[in-house]
């Protein structure tokens, strides 16, 4: 402990691996991204070009083709998917409102 009063800071003799030095580290790194929002939705509003030039941009930074691999069977079973996922979460409304109550709320909160 002796050569951490040395450093100016507490979190600078801490062990690259402890869970506090990595949460400051995250917490620098967001509040970076944040100070540079304001520059980055400037320069997007500003910017000239069309959302065809920027989809090229895009394909390009990617590096790969982007080629259509969904057949009409996956389009099919996703559609089917969609409506079977929503129709169970908006079953559970009557049931939470006349049987089980807060306790649906609290399940989703915990799952």
């Amino acid at each position: 402990m002796a050569t951490c009063l040395q450093f100016h800071s507490y979190f600078a003799c801490l062990h690259p691996q402890t869970p506090l030095r990595r949460t400051m580290t995250m917490l620098s790194n967001y509040l970076y991204s944040l100070s540079q929002t304001p520059h980055m939705l400037r320069k997007r509003m500003l910017a000239t070009w069309k959302p065809d030039q920027e989809f090229n941009q895009v394909r390009q930074r990617s590096g790969a083709d982007m080629k259509r691999k969904l057949k009409w069977y996956d389009l099919i079973a996703l559609g089917v998917g969609g409506m079977l996922g929503v129709g169970v979460f908006v079953t559970t409304g009557p049931v939470a409102l006349h049987q089980s109550g807060p306790s649906v709320f609290i399940s989703y909160i915990i799952a």
